[in-house]
């Protein structure tokens, strides 16, 4: 299920072309961590570093924004 999250966040990132559609993506995904308990979260945050990693630098400095 978590695996084709990602996927589904790939896919939007790379379909959504304005920036107010990322903004809304990333609020959901923060609403998301925010459920989830804390063994959960530590896995999701190493799932988004390598979110990080496989999309490159703009996105990194995006997302840390």
């Amino acid at each position: 299920m978590h695996v084709f999250f990602l996927i589904l966040v790939h896919l939007l990132f790379f379909t959504s072309k304005s920036i107010e559609m990322h903004k809304i993506i990333i609020r959901f995904k923060y609403f998301l961590f925010q459920k989830v308990s804390y063994k959960n979260r530590t896995h999701i945050n190493m799932d988004r570093f390598h979110i990080k990693k496989i999309m490159g630098k703009p996105l990194v400095d995006f997302l840390s924004v």
